[in-house]
């Protein structure tokens, strides 16, 4: 089982990647603003995370650095690790 933490403020995003991914057996961790997000990563240290990188409290630019990893923004609205 995997840990998840989905980064989301739009609530009915959020509750929909929750359901849908609890539904597939994962535990699922959820915040709803960067600063919250960051707290939850420190304390949890997840497996994968789901981030909306236009946030309140804490937005994250194009690029941005998580737990030393660089992302940055791909097509379609996708983030990937910096090669």
């Amino acid at each position: 089982m995997s840990r998840i933490l989905i980064v989301e403020d739009d609530p009915a995003i959020l509750c929909g990647l929750k359901d849908n991914l609890e539904f597939e057996s994962h535990q699922v961790l959820t915040a709803a603003d960067g600063e919250a997000g960051y707290r939850t990563l420190r304390e949890y240290s997840p497996d994968l995370v789901i981030l909306h990188l236009v946030l309140p409290k804490r937005p994250c630019s194009p690029e941005c650095t998580i737990r030393g990893q660089t992302l940055t923004y791909a097509n379609a609205g996708t983030v990937r690790p910096c090669s």
